[in-house]
């Protein structure tokens, strides 16, 4: 069977290797945004390859939706997304404990529903065949954003949960409860 410190360890590999994988695709998709913006603000200032660069707009904007799901699942690996803690600080461990749990188990959910109807609007956008306005690429793709950025933060919410109360510590480095 394995040992508490294995299942960390296991654990702590999953996390690292999904995390380094949203942090590699955060590190390829701003360089070609930032430089597709830089090109065409120079076209406009220079009148250059203006009717080429129609695109320009569209497709920075797609690659920072998908940058602004896969960054929220990154930061849910560290728990970096803003909280109202002082409530919670307050509590005696033992029940911080469980709120904290009871926050997480509704932070989950919510990812969940947000996947579910991410999903779902896909299917519809794909059965209607919309296509974005300028590239022409199918709408769906676009939208898939919301159900992979929500399904990998679920994982990373789960995963993070899982190393804390397999190592039995709070997020304050004292014992979980």
């Amino acid at each position: 069977p394995l040992q508490e410190n294995d299942m960390k360890e296991f654990l702590q590999k999953i996390a690292g290797a999904l995390a380094k994988t949203e942090k590699t695709l955060i590190i390829i998709l701003l360089p070609i945004m930032c430089i597709i913006i830089l090109l065409n603000t120079l076209a406009r200032i220079t009148g250059l390859f203006t009717a080429q660069l129609i695109w320009a707009e569209e497709f920075a904007r797609y690659l920072m939706i998908w940058m602004a799901f896969i960054g929220a699942a990154l930061v849910m690996q560290e728990d970096g997304h803003y909280k109202m803690t002082a409530v919670v600080d307050a509590l005696p461990a033992s029940i911080r404990g469980i709120v904290r749990g009871c926050a997480v188990l509704a932070t989950v959910a919510f990812m969940l529903i947000l996947a579910k109807v991410g999903v779902e609007c896909c299917m519809k956008i794909a059965a209607m065949g919309q296509k974005s306005p300028t590239l022409k690429i199918p709408m769906w793709i676009a939208y898939a954003s919301i159900p992979a950025g929500m399904i990998l933060g679920v994982v990373q919410a789960v995963l993070r949960e899982s190393i804390r109360l397999v190592s039995g510590k709070d997020e304050k480095g004292g014992e979980a409860k």
